[in-house]
């Protein structure tokens, strides 16, 4: 049986945070995605079905939705999973606890912490510090170089990593 995973996305920056979960999906024989996608977003970069309607997400019967925003449909099928869209706090509301998640994957210590805070609090959701996936492909055991090409980078270009 399949696990079927859903990436439910609202903003352009979205795909770069999900794409390299769907890219180890993909490598993977027992997991099958989807994505449902809201708003102007490049779409030319994703490898799995894009649903259009609610029917859809409940046909498919997602196990989880995976998210990089706040809100999801709370009647589609499956754990809410919220992964982060940025690696610091500074959006207002980043410690809203709204009901709609079960699980909050964070993507470091001091986020963890607080969040784990709120577990205790709310009783209502779990949380895993995951890091965050749009880093994760930095392999810090090859060279800048060999990094930049496995990005998609121009190695001979010097680039500035922000968050």
């Amino acid at each position: 049986m399949k696990i079927k995973l859903l990436f439910f996305v609202t903003k352009p920056y979205s795909v770069s945070i999900i794409k390299p979960i769907e890219d180890y999906c993909k490598k993977q024989s027992n997991i099958q995605t989807a994505w449902f996608i809201v708003g102007d977003v490049d779409q030319k970069n994703i490898n799995s079905e894009i649903f259009k309607s609610n029917q859809d997400v409940i046909k498919f019967a997602p196990d989880a939705v995976i998210v990089p925003g706040n809100v999801v449909p709370d009647f589609w099928p499956g754990l809410k999973v919220q992964i982060f869209h940025g690696l610091c706090e500074e959006k207002k509301g980043h410690y809203d606890i709204t009901g709609f998640f079960d699980l909050y994957c964070t993507p470091g210590s001091y986020i963890t912490e607080k969040f784990e805070q709120l577990q205790k609090k709310y009783n209502t959701f779990i949380v895993r510090e995951t890091g965050w996936p749009k880093l994760d492909q930095i392999d810090h055991s090859v060279s800048i170089e060999q990094s930049k090409v496995a990005m998609g980078l121009d190695p001979l270009k010097k680039v500035i990593l922000f968050a």
